[in-house]
C-alpha cells in the first residue's frame, strides 16, 4: 500500500531557508593591523575574507578588495608588486575599495596615484593644511544617509590630502569632500571595465583600530560599510518556509526516516 509523503507539520518540523544576499569580500591593510576591518564587511552585509598575504591571494576568488593602506611613507613591496594583477581583477569585475593615508609624495604637490587604474589623468596631493574637516558633496548625502557634514570632522588628520575634482574622468562620482571645498574631493568611485575603483584619502586604519574618539570612529565605521554595501550590495535574509511543504529535499534526515518507517506499515 502506497503512503501519501507526509508534510513537515505531520512530521513536527519547520523548514528555514536562509538565502545568503551578500559577497565574499577580502580585507588587507598594508603595512599595519586590520583593526575591525573585518566587522566593517559584517556591517555592510557581506562576508569578511582576511588577506593573510597579499603576494598570492587570489582576488578573482573575493567580489572586492577592502584595502587600508597604514604607512605614511608608501606602498610596501609585496603590494606593489600586485598592481598588474589588481587592475586585471578590476577591469575583468572586481571592486577595489582602497582608503589611504599615503596618497602620494611630495606633499603638497599635484600627483599621479598608482592605484587610479585606467585614468593617469587624476591628480591627487597629499595636504594638511585642513584635515580635520569633511564635508558630504551631493552624492555623499545620498551614500551616507545617517550621517552629517560634522560627523567625520574632528579627527587628528581626517583626510591625508585630496583629489582634484577637475582632474576626475566622466563618469566618476564625488562623495566627500574637504569643509568650504568641493573641488577638493577626499572620496570618490569611477568605473574601469566591468568593475569599479573606489578611493578615499581617510586613513581609516587610524579609526578601525579605535585610536580616534568613539563617536568618529562609529561613524568612520559607518562609512566605510556604505561604501562596501553601495558598491557590491550585501545582506542576508531567512525565510520560514510554510509548514506545508512537502519533498525529500526539503526533508531532515530524522524526518526522511520517519517517513520510510511509516512507509512500512
Amino acid at each position: 500500500m502506497n503512503h501519501p509523503l507526509p508534510s513537515l507539520a505531520a512530521l513536527g518540523l519547520t523548514l528555514t531557508v536562509s538565502a545568503a544576499l551578500g559577497a565574499d569580500v577580502g580585507f588587507y591593510t598594508d603595512s599595519g593591523p586590520a583593526g575591525n576591518q573585518g566587522a566593517v564587511v559584517s556591517t555592510s552585509g557581506n562576508t569578511p575574507v582576511g588577506i593573510a598575504d597579499i603576494s598570492t591571494f587570489n582576488f578573482n576568488s573575493v567580489k572586492a578588495v577592502f584595502l587600508n593602506e597604514a604607512d605614511n611613507g608608501g606602498f610596501s613591496p609585496e603590494l606593489t608588486l600586485r598592481l598588474g594583477d589588481l587592475e586585471a581583477y578590476v577591469f575583468n569585475g572586481g571592486h577595489l575599495i582602497m582608503h589611504d593615508r599615503f596618497v602620494a609624495f611630495p606633499e603638497g604637490a599635484p600627483s599621479l596615484h598608482p592605484f587610479l587604474f585606467g585614468h593617469p589623468e587624476i591628480q591627487v596631493q597629499r595636504d594638511f593644511s585642513n584635515p580635520a574637516d569633511i564635508d558630504r558633496l551631493p552624492a555623499g548625502v545620498t551614500a551616507f544617509p545617517s550621517l552629517t557634514d560634522t560627523s567625520l570632522d574632528g579627527g587628528n588628520y581626517s583626510a591625508h590630502g585630496f583629489g582634484y575634482a577637475t582632474s576626475l574622468p566622466p563618469g566618476a562620482t564625488a562623495f566627500l569632500s574637504r569643509g568650504g571645498a568641493p573641488g577638493e574631493v577626499v572620496s570618490f568611485q569611477y568605473g574601469y571595465g566591468l568593475g569599479s575603483v573606489y578611493y578615499s584619502t581617510i586613513p581609516l586604519d587610524f579609526y578601525l583600530n579605535g585610536t580616534g574618539n568613539a563617536d568618529l570612529d562609529a561613524n568612520m565605521m559607518t562609512m566605510a560599510a556604505s561604501v562596501i554595501s553601495n558598491t557590491v550590495g550585501g545582506g542576508t535574509s531567512s525565510v520560514p518556509e510554510p509548514a506545508g511543504y512537502a519533498g525529500i529535499a526539503g526533508l531532515s534526515l530524522v524526518g526522511f526516516a520517519l517517513w520510510r518507517r511509516s512507509r512500512r506499515s
